[in-house]
């Protein structure tokens, strides 16, 4: 609810409360629920630090989901973070 809130009240951390929705709605079995908040934070904040963690967590919901084609582009798309601490050194 209160990620909600700070959605709705157009606070400064908007990227940071639709990556966290995205996380409980993933936690709630609601993958489609997260995959959609994870696009909105790719998709409306570009400049987002939370841009490659919403891009991973795409990409494994995917994963998880047997969604193999899928996942493997989103992990692809994580590995052009250079400095992301999902990208290997």
């Amino acid at each position: 609810e209160q990620y909600e809130l700070c959605i709705a009240g157009q606070h400064p951390d908007q990227d940071y409360a639709w990556y966290q929705k995205g996380i409980i709605q993933n936690l709630q079995n609601n993958a489609e629920g997260a995959k959609a908040s994870m696009s909105y934070v790719i998709k409306n904040y570009p400049d987002s630090r939370y841009l490659d963690d919403a891009e991973f967590q795409r990409a494994q919901i995917d994963f998880e989901r047997g969604n193999y084609e899928p996942a493997v582009n989103g992990f692809g798309k994580v590995l052009l973070f250079t400095q992301s601490p999902f990208v290997p050194y």
